[in-house]
């Protein structure tokens, strides 16, 4: 088994695919800087206590209050509540618990009233994002995940993976941990931890205490509702939890990101550095390893299974239903052998969509029918080998009398959901199309512009075969009356990929010609205009939403038309040729809808140097300039007006007027 990473920088995130043996896994998406993510540690300020549900709900920042149960304010929950405390009233000045007296633990079954209080500051933990209506689920017992260990505070517990099976290594784990752990903190000692060496396994642990310390500085100056220490970014966490000798490589479509990548390998893995390797081809790297494809197949409400079956998916608030059916499946021998191989084939892949899809809850698996029991045993078992490389907690019961099959399954943070649905390119989602009348005008127009405007030498006209049949029909057709009015032969040429409505002017070289003008009048319009103004000058042209996107997206992947590049370009010939100075460019350039962002990375795209020197030249010049006339004061003012007019910064233009009289 191999697994693979495979990481796209996206405008505004980045996805993230894991492949086992080529196949799509988990897919996740991180938007920039995303807050109540499982992990995020804050402080919050408990608004209601809710006796009947024995639980509290706390404002920790979302729309809606988060909820903490009872269970989940864990045995250590007064040590934490009074470490709080006294670091906001800064009592306690370090991390360091070595002199913290702890509270003792609170009871298992008590009541959340005797313990929080309305308007008490508490320091949470999210343990569940959040979904639809609801907000975050919160639990007080801080936990700080590492490569090997996990780090729990305020306990004095070692705890071991129940997967290290060889009692050894338990008791060489566990001593090497009783030994090294600080006082007040408890561990918990992952699997990835075995036959590891003890430097290791220290350094992981000096690693989360960092974290704890970094959030300990925080909470000092914090005032709820506060974030005040992050989980890690997603593509980390996956590494962290899942990098091991099966992990082959992790490729990356952005240079900055691969590096980031490299060095946080160094830090947990040390010398696996050269798995991160940089895709550079002309596909995204999506592309190139087939996800988007996989994506298309595996989001839908029907799912193909290989043999000919498929799955059919349906959703409601808390459940979710899945159908087996064995479609045109063939090469089994009997009713019996054709529903077990299709249910086997449907199990190994229902395990990998519930991963994939991220589906949580209750599901539902209605599989053919099948009467021997082993058959169903069988069953049963492929399943749960198909799920035991789910990180996520889940129970699975054998099939009913009916055969189905429940799962629950953790649900930690909202369903991946992929709309794979595509908008009709002939209406664009409106449910209605041009009138026909005024089709073929539309075509005559574009041919005027390509044979009398542009002297094309060759034009073919590509269109659905129906239409192809329309313009050729008839003794004098169409295509007879276009020869008469332009003197020049016009094919038409039938396309069944073509949709009812879409046509396509190509020249002898088989390319798209009014493409080509939208590019050429786009390219034309980038030279002396930004984004906002192409997209105008593409609807002037007469194209459509659907060819006014796609030849912009073309634009923007050719970098014909970036917006960065074009303000940069704007500000350094404003500067050289026009000589403005970077008030009267930002005036410009916001008068042109880029983003103030961009705005101040093109205000300072020229060295300092360079700028001065282009205004020391326009200020000598004109100071040569209105040497006639003879009043000094007079002369200056009229040589700072002018230079303000030009948009130079007054601490600028007057730092140099010393400097002009010397000369």
């Amino acid at each position: 088994m191999s697994l693979e990473l495979v990481v796209e920088s996206r405008v505004g995130g980045v996805s993230i695919a894991l492949l086992r043996d080529g196949k799509l896994v988990e897919l996740q998406e991180e938007q920039g800087k995303m807050d109540f993510g499982v992990g995020d540690i804050y402080l919050g300020k408990v608004r209601k206590v809710v006796p009947s549900l024995n639980a509290a709900f706390v404002d920790v920042g979302y729309e809606k209050d988060a909820f903490l149960h009872y269970l989940d304010l864990g045995p250590q929950f007064l040590s934490s509540h009074k470490f709080t405390k006294e670091t906001l009233n800064g009592k306690q000045t370090v991390s360091d618990l070595l002199y913290f007296k702890s509270e003792k633990d609170i009871p298992k079954e008590g009541k959340i009233g005797d313990i929080v209080a309305t308007s008490s500051q508490i320091l949470v933990q999210v343990a569940k994002e959040p979904i639809s209506s609801k907000g975050p689920r919160l639990c007080a017992e801080l936990t700080f995940a590492g490569r090997y260990l996990v780090l729990v505070p305020f306990s004095d517990k070692v705890s071991i993976s129940q997967k290290i099976r060889s009692q050894e290594e338990r008791d060489r784990l566990k001593g090497i941990l009783e030994n090294i752990r600080p006082k007040n903190f408890g561990v918990i000692i992952r699997t990835v931890a075995e036959n590891k060496k003890v430097e290791d396994i220290d350094q992981d642990l000096k690693n989360l205490m960092e974290k704890w310390k970094l959030m300990h500085t925080n909470l000092r100056t914090a005032t709820p509702p506060r974030r005040v220490l992050g989980e890690l970014d997603k593509t980390s966490s996956i590494l962290r939890d899942l990098l091991n000798a099966d992990f082959t490589n992790i490729h990356v479509g952005d240079e900055k990101l691969a590096g980031e990548l490299k060095e946080y390998i160094g830090e947990i893995a040390p010398g696996r550095e050269k798995i991160v390797k940089l895709h550079d081809g002309k596909l995204s790297v999506f592309e190139r390893f087939g996800i988007n494809k996989q994506i298309k197949s595996m989001f839908g409400k029907k799912v193909p299974l290989p043999s000919g079956g498929y799955l059919i998916i349906e959703h409601t608030e808390a459940m979710h239903v899945v159908d087996v059916n064995s479609g045109n499946r063939k090469g089994a021998d009997g009713q019996e052998n054709n529903a077990l191989t299709t249910n086997l084939e449907a199990a190994d892949e229902i395990a990998r969509l519930l991963q994939l899809r991220d589906m949580g809850g209750i599901v539902c698996i209605d599989f053919i029918d099948m009467h021997d029991k082993e058959n169903n045993r069988e069953l049963f078992e492929r399943l749960k080998d198909g799920m035991k490389s789910d990180r996520a907690k889940h129970n699975i019961l054998p099939p009913s009398k009916f055969g189905v099959v429940e799962i629950t399954r953790q649900r930690v943070r909202p369903e991946t959901d992929i709309n794979t649905s595509e908008m009709c390119p002939t209406c664009n989602g409106t449910g209605e199309v041009q009138a026909s009348i005024l089709y073929a005008e539309e075509i005559e127009n574009n041919l005027n512009y390509l044979i009398q405007d542009r002297k094309e030498p060759k034009v073919t006209l590509m269109v659905h075969p129906y239409l192809e049949a329309y313009f050729k029909k008839g003794l004098i057709s169409k295509q007879w009356k276009w020869f008469f009015k332009y003197k020049k032969w016009i094919d038409v040429k039938g396309v069944m990929a073509n949709h009812l409505l879409q046509y396509t002017f190509i020249d002898k070289n088989n390319f798209s010609l009014l493409e080509a003008k939208a590019k050429i009048e786009s390219y034309c319009a980038y030279q002396e205009r930004c984004h906002h103004e192409v997209s105008t000058k593409l609807k002037a042209l007469g194209m459509d939403v659907e060819q006014s996107s796609r030849i912009i997206s073309h634009l923007i992947e050719d970098n014909f038309l970036n917006e960065e590049r074009f303000a940069i370009a704007y500000a350094s010939g404003k500067l050289r040729i026009k000589h403005w100075g970077r008030q009267k460019i930002k005036q410009g350039l916001l008068a042109k809808f880029i983003s103030k962002k961009i705005v101040q990375t093109a205000l300072y795209s020229f060295e300092d140097n360079e700028y001065e020197t282009i205004f020391n030249d326009l200020a000598q010049r004109k100071w040569k300039e209105l040497a006639k006339e003879k009043d000094q004061w007079k002369r200056k003012a009229k040589l700072i007006r002018f230079l303000q007019s030009r948009g130079f910064e007054n601490d600028l233009i007057f730092g140099s007027m010393k400097e002009l009289e010397e000369k």
